[in-house]
């Protein structure tokens, strides 16, 4: 009789720590832990980035994480602009977190009247951001963009070394891929981008064509050719014989996602559902962290 009552209790016992260890927990916190983020290459981005743009819903009791994994497109009726509406329909989220522009504060006005604009003119040169954030207004849900600040940024590479004009000169770099895409790379665009950069990190002077041109010589050791620029050239690998412009952007990247991390996590210990619009490559490196503290994903597109 007693080993039958050991049996009970120890059954029991068992069946308890089971339940707790499986249990769905609700009104639990998300911690999420940015050093589990993988690095980016072309082997980890692999066969799935093909499938961009898709949706991948993670669940994790009362919390709910829609990641819309989006290829950035431009106009109107894009295929990343329809997954977005599906996301908006069938997840109903309470808040939009999107990638694009510095944060500053939730529903920003000026972010309003960006997103404003873009729709009046059907979305020509605009991205998707602009999309989600007026999708965002018509289901008078808050939103926010990801990104950290500018100034956030200018402090900490400043630190590690990298000068004013190296910083500018790899922002103006990362413009130029996509002007070329469009067929829009003409001198009076370089000097734009040039003034532009120069301006988003308060230099004291605009850096010339001129001197863009004698830095990049220095830096990538080769002379500024259009021809030579792409999306690698300012890729975040370093993995594969990494350019100067290669590591900038790394280091950027890595300030990028560590902000991004943490808005994700503050708005699910908020809000029970969140829809988080960034490019595909971004949660491909996150998927690690996501999977350990929300459990694995149901993907789908359209």
């Amino acid at each position: 009789m007693k080993i039958l009552l050991m049996l009970i209790a120890l059954s029991a016992s068992s069946s308890c720590s089971y339940l707790d260890k499986y249990k769905t927990p609700i009104n639990e916190s998300v911690t999420l832990d940015s050093s589990l983020i993988q690095d980016y290459s072309s082997k980890l981005l692999g066969r799935e980035n093909f499938l961009a743009p898709f949706i991948s819903n993670y669940n994790y009791g009362d919390k709910n994480l829609v990641y819309v994994a989006s290829v950035h497109q431009e106009g109107p009726g894009t295929l990343t602009q329809k997954t977005i509406e599906k996301a908006m329909k069938e997840f109903k989220p309470d808040f939009l977190i999107v990638e694009g522009s510095a944060f500053t504060i939730i529903s920003d006005p000026d972010d309003i009247a960006y997103a404003s604009e873009c729709h009046k003119k059907k979305y020509k040169f605009c991205r998707e951001d602009a999309y989600a954030v007026n999708l965002a207004l018509r289901a008078k849900i808050p939103f926010c963009y990801g990104e950290p600040s500018d100034a956030a940024i200018h402090n900490t590479l400043k630190k590690s070394g990298v000068t004013d004009e190296e910083l500018i000169a790899f922002y103006t770099l990362r413009g130029l891929p996509a002007l070329k895409r469009e067929g829009q790379f003409n001198n009076k665009k370089l000097v734009e981008l040039l003034n532009r950069s120069s301006k988003k990190f308060r230099a004291d002077k605009f850096i010339s064509v001129a001197q863009f041109k004698k830095l990049y010589k220095k830096k990538m050791n080769a002379e500024f050719k259009i021809l030579n620029i792409s999306d690698e050239t300012i890729s975040p690998q370093i993995d594969q014989n990494p350019m100067w412009s290669n590591k900038i952007a790394y280091a950027v990247d890595v300030l990028r996602e560590q902000f991004l991390t943490k808005q994700i996590e503050t708005r699910l210990n908020k809000y029970k559902k969140v829809l988080v619009v960034y490019g595909a490559e971004h949660l491909m490196k996150a998927r690690p962290m996501f999977s350990r503290a929300l459990g694995e994903p149901i993907d789908s597109r359209l």
